[in-house]
């Protein structure tokens, strides 16, 4: 394979060149040596590159993002997920505070495994503050915390499919699954978490492309109140 001449680089120019191949249009979220090579194949030098894209690479937030925080709600199957660098004590809280309590109040329990960081005094202090009840799974009983580890098995999944056509930063594909996950009909109910969440159903984007009847006739905030009502009487009759 031809390499074709190369042009040496320097100081903005370098680092314009090592930005656009990372996480540019094409980029691909790659690692230093990979990232080098790439540079060196589009034909372009200087002789700290190599350190330069292992310097560069170490400083990029999105390649630092190695794990996944997941919480499933009992009830309705809803998923919250967030990728981190690190899943500390600080961070979990941060999720915690920032995706449930702040989207969906405040659980009354909350099953973890014992990994250190769920059993941090920090955590501890934040679930006796709040006045949730925290329950722990065990080696001895995974099953306790089973629908996190399903929930964790369908996004990785649907991260690893997306991810072989589409190389890169897996942590900008996140969203994706779960958008699918939340609007998907789940085996145990026969429901979308997005419905027994929000009491509807999410207008999906074929909806808009291909016009559904709701779409097409949307109800009126008068015929919407209605049915909301409606919809209360026959949970009271029942």
């Amino acid at each position: 394979m031809s390499i074709p001449l190369l042009k040496c680089l320097a100081g903005r120019e370098a680092l314009t060149v090592l930005q656009e191949v990372h996480e540019g249009i094409a980029g691909q979220h790659l690692g230093g040596r990979a990232l080098t090579k790439k540079v060196l194949r589009a034909g372009y030098y200087w002789p700290s590159m190599g350190q330069d894209a292992k310097d560069f690479v170490k400083k990029c937030e999105k390649c630092q993002l190695k794990y996944l925080i997941v919480d499933v709600d009992y009830c309705t199957k809803w998923v919250e997920a967030e990728a981190l660098a690190k899943i500390t004590a600080a961070n979990v809280i941060k999720f915690f505070k920032r995706n449930i309590l702040a989207g969906f109040g405040v659980p009354q329990s909350v099953v973890t495994d014992n990994g250190s960081q769920f059993i941090d005094r920090k955590i501890q202090q934040m679930m006796e503050n709040f006045k949730i009840k925290q329950q722990f799974s065990s080696v001895e009983h995974p099953q306790t915390n089973g629908q996190a580890k399903a929930a964790n098995r369908v996004i990785l999944r649907g991260l690893k499919r997306r991810l072989d056509d589409a190389k890169g930063n897996w942590a900008e594909e996140l969203h994706h699954i779960l958008w699918a996950y939340r609007t998907t009909p789940h085996s145990s109910t026969g429901e979308t978490p997005f419905r027994l969440t929000y009491g509807t159903e999410a207008v999906i984007l074929v909806e808009l492309e291909e016009l559904s009847w709701r779409t097409a006739y949307p109800l009126q905030e008068e015929d919407n109140s209605q049915a909301i009502h409606e919809d209360q009487d026959i949970l009271d009759e029942t």
